[in-house]
């Protein structure tokens, strides 16, 4: 059985110095899609794939504390360096991200939370 850690304790770290309280993460998403090789000779009933060659890299997002001031870089950003980091397993997870979305959400009697989304831009190092 693999080790298990608490997810306290993971930072998340922008190039541009973006930063807030964050209380979940979600992501990247990393898929890849497939290309049907069936034919109508297939034999066995079940249809034939192949792998594509480019792995979508997928998003990030970020569940934040919102205090009003949380404001991320999104007009006219750049991709940056968003780098995941988890002392105690050892992680280490880093791409270039493009802020893509800001989502503050506001609920009678809850605390003011924002969702921040970060679209990967290439390749994932460290997963």
């Amino acid at each position: 059985m693999s080790e298990q850690y608490d997810s306290h304790g993971l930072t998340v770290t922008c190039a541009s110095g973006f930063a807030a309280d964050i209380i979940g993460v979600g992501g990247p998403s990393v898929e890849r899609g497939t290309i049907e090789t069936s034919h109508l000779l297939t034999t066995g009933g079940f249809k034939t794939y192949i792998g594509q060659k480019l792995v979508e890299g997928g998003e990030l997002t970020l569940n934040c504390a919102y205090d009003g001031a949380l404001s991320p870089p999104l007009v006219d950003a750049e991709p940056e360096t968003v780098t995941l980091t988890h002392a105690d397993s050892g992680m280490n997870v880093s791409f270039e991200g493009l802020l893509t979305g800001f989502d503050p959400k506001f609920e009678l009697g809850s605390r003011m939370v924002a969702d921040v989304k970060i679209k990967v831009c290439g390749a994932i190092t460290g997963l």
